[in-house]
């Protein structure tokens, strides 16, 4: 007699060797058997994701969300599959959850600005500013969290520096967030 537990190491398997398509199908069958192994919404949401059925990916993150079970890293994967479906605003709703559980952590706070740009991408209204200012709270801390963060230090003090030379016509705060991306890469053109 199969149980579960015989579908969802199945399922697992069959992803690790390529064979997606019927992946899911057992990772199913499993769900069918026990819909309490919320991890299992994770590992067919995975595969949707890498599939780019991003649709469907967001459909089996939200049942594991529903179910309480759900990680830190549900809701940035939700929040990428989201992205990808240049639903911007429920990205940012995924990636705040993120912010939420684990403050410290760089990577709900330059997704949130990520999604927050693409809500705003003239920069008029400056909706991604608090969250890359966040950012580089976070990631200019030291001179080893510089180097760590190198890429969304740059990305943010890129983004700050726009944002005051488009939308308010300050100069002097352009230059002077741009002259930091200078001092993190000076080959950055």
């Amino acid at each position: 007699k199969l149980i579960a537990s015989d579908f969802a190491y199945y399922g697992k398997l069959l992803s690790a060797t390529g064979k997606d398509s019927i992946a899911v199908d057992k990772l199913k069958a499993a769900l069918a058997k026990d819909s309490t192994s919320a991890d299992l919404y994770s590992d067919i949401a995975a595969i949707y994701a890498k599939q780019k059925r991003h649709e469907e990916a967001v459909v089996m993150y939200q049942k594991k969300i529903e179910l309480g079970k759900a990680i830190t890293n549900d809701y940035f994967r939700m929040g990428q599959s989201l992205f990808q479906l240049q639903q911007f605003g429920k990205a940012d709703t995924a990636f705040s959850k993120i912010t939420e559980l684990q403050p410290k952590l760089m990577t709900g706070h330059i997704w949130r600005a990520k999604a927050n740009a693409n809500l705003d991408p003239d920069s008029k209204l400056g909706l991604a500013k608090p969250y890359y200012e966040k950012v580089i709270e976070i990631g200019a801390v030291d001179s080893v969290s510089s180097v760590k963060y190198k890429k969304e230090l740059i990305e943010s003090y890129k983004y700050l520096g726009a944002y005051y030379f488009l939308a308010n016509q300050d100069k002097e705060n352009a230059i002077l967030n741009w002259e930091k991306v200078v001092a993190i890469d000076k080959n950055d053109q």
